[in-house]
């Protein structure tokens, strides 16, 4: 399946595509040639170091330091795992944004911490029918909190998981038996911190909804909202959902300009409070704590708009190990980056083919740098690595590999 440039657009935000735009004329770039052509192109890929470095082409102005050039970049920089282009692309990012010392101090102070703020987020889930968590789509550590909360919603009868990303009718694929993540299942879930969460709630039994909305003439956020209800409690009104979607559509009140989020509209309309829980608002604040998490109430923000339009503030600096049990060494003896890419066989069939796959680890490797490749002992890995223009340099097996009941 492709996805077309129209629903990457409504998924990004209409408000994000027109800045762009008007960006590109300022800048007097050629409106017929932009980086969403280079994001058409790489709907079908997962050679994230080739689609990252054709965006780096693109201008940027230094007037528009947020431009949706750079906004890309970050994309696919963020598909890489930590390097050298994502770090100084986000450093420059969070050099624009206005920090509080009584917001750090608030952070610094609170009272749940790590596995204290797992635990709150858990206990307010139990008398809830619908948790709803947002992200920032180019910070991949924010769905590691969604990881972390799915097997203990589980255990809470939480059966259903509604991901804002998934294109349309992809849930009704991922809820077949032997199906996974695959380049075609949304745009975001190709990041493999987003498949790997995709593939832990598989395991899981949970049942996915797309809830996106597809209509060109509706609100996006009332269209999120009845997409939503009609996917999970219209048929099964006893229903416990989990819901991760992007940025500002968990806002339970309607912002400065009087604009209601997709969770207003779903709590006025359908009568169903949810518990939201907001990583995206004081992000900018994770490298001042020590821990992976730190967990405000809706309380301790008062009047503050923005802040008390959810129940909970979470800031996020949590970072991902993984559940492989196997390292390989691996060193980049080429003279040019490249990026490395390990599979599941589980996922690669007879053929051993990739190309609508996306890797459970990824990474970016300059020229003589070397890690450690993680993969499963029991099964072991496929890996494949790219260089920055796509071309396959390398194929083979790592660990010890299980094909077709067969070791060799």
């Amino acid at each position: 399946m492709k996805i077309d440039i129209k629903y990457v657009k409504r998924t990004m935000g209409v408000a994000v595509t027109s800045c762009f735009f008007a960006v590109s004329i300022c800048i007097g770039q050629d409106s017929t040639g932009n980086v969403m052509d280079v994001v058409d192109r790489h709907m079908d890929s997962h050679r994230y170091l080739e689609a990252l470095l054709e965006t780096r082409e693109y201008p940027v102005s230094p007037e528009f330091p947020n431009s949706l050039e750079v906004q890309m970049q970050l994309m696919f920089s963020s598909f890489l795992g930590q390097n050298r282009y994502y770090s100084e692309l986000i450093e420059a990012w969070e050099d624009n944004l206005k920090l509080s010392d009584s917001l750090r101090n608030m952070v610094l102070g609170s009272a749940y911490q790590d596995d204290e703020a797992i635990g709150k987020m858990i206990e307010l889930a139990k008398d809830k029918q619908i948790v709803m968590v947002n992200e920032m789509h180019f910070y991949p550590h924010h769905r590691l909190l969604a990881m972390d909360l799915l097997t203990r919603l589980r255990a809470l009868g939480y059966t259903y998981f509604a991901l804002e990303t998934l294109a349309e009718g992809q849930d009704t694929v991922l809820n077949e038996a032997d199906a996974f993540p695959r380049l075609g299942t949304g745009y975001y879930t190709r990041e493999q911190n987003f498949s790997n969460l995709i593939r832990l709630a598989k395991q899981l039994d949970f049942r996915f909804v797309a809830y996106e909305n597809t209509d060109p003439d509706k609100d996006r956020e009332e269209g999120e909202a009845d997409n939503l209800y009609r996917g999970t409690f219209a048929a099964d009104p006893s229903a416990k959902v989990f819901v991760f979607a992007g940025g500002s559509h968990i806002m339970e009140r309607p912002d400065g300009n009087g604009k209601k989020w997709m969770a207003t509209i779903f709590k006025e309309r359908y009568g169903i409070d949810p518990l939201t829980i907001d990583q995206f608002s004081l992000n900018a604040y994770r490298h001042d704590i020590s821990g992976n998490y730190a967990l405000m109430e809706r309380k301790q923000f008062g009047n503050q708009e923005k802040l008390a339009s959810t129940d909970l503030q979470v800031v996020s600096n949590r970072h991902y190990t993984g559940a492989w049990d196997g390292k390989e060494e691996y060193r980049n003896d080429t003279n040019q980056e490249i990026q490395v890419a390990l599979f599941y066989y589980s996922e690669l069939g007879d053929k051993l083919e990739v190309d609508s796959l996306i890797p459970y680890f990824t990474a970016l490797l300059l020229p003589g740098e070397q890690l450690q490749l993680p993969y499963l002992l029991s099964e072991g890995a496929y890996l494949v690595v790219y260089n920055g223009e796509g071309h396959t340099l390398e194929r083979k097996h790592i660990g010890k590999v299980k094909l077709r009941g067969n070791f060799f």
